[in-house]
């Protein structure tokens, strides 16, 4: 995957899946002030959501890591512009599914980045 797809771009609702998407070569494009808003439940400034949406409109992002754990108006917008822009959305979560080894858990992910990437 890295081979294939290092320097592209992509977008996180929250920082949790940066390690396995820097891992992989990409990119994260979404700016710290959002991601860390949606993290902390700050709330994310109008600005920083403003820049965040049009990195779909202007598409210079291939997948958006969106968080399931962690919603509200701003992840909804951001979610809602990736779907409406043709941008593969890969579900990331912050915990260990049940059922799951942590290896398939990471399996999985890595599958879906893969598979969004396409």
């Amino acid at each position: 995957m890295k081979a294939a797809h290092s320097g592209e771009g992509v977008a996180i609702t929250e920082p949790v899946p940066l390690y396995v998407l820097q891992a992989c070569g990409l990119v994260n494009k979404t700016p710290a002030k959002f991601s860390e808003a949606v993290e902390e439940g700050t709330g994310a400034s109008v600005r920083a959501l403003q820049v965040t949406l049009d990195l779909f409109a202007k598409h210079e992002v291939k997948l958006l890591a969106y968080n399931e754990h962690t919603a509200g108006p701003e992840t909804t917008a951001v979610l809602n512009a990736a779907k409406q822009n043709q941008v593969s959305v890969v579900p990331v979560t912050e915990t260990l599914p049940q059922g799951k080894t942590y290896l398939s858990w990471m399996r999985n992910n890595l599958v879906a980045v893969q598979e969004g990437l396409k």
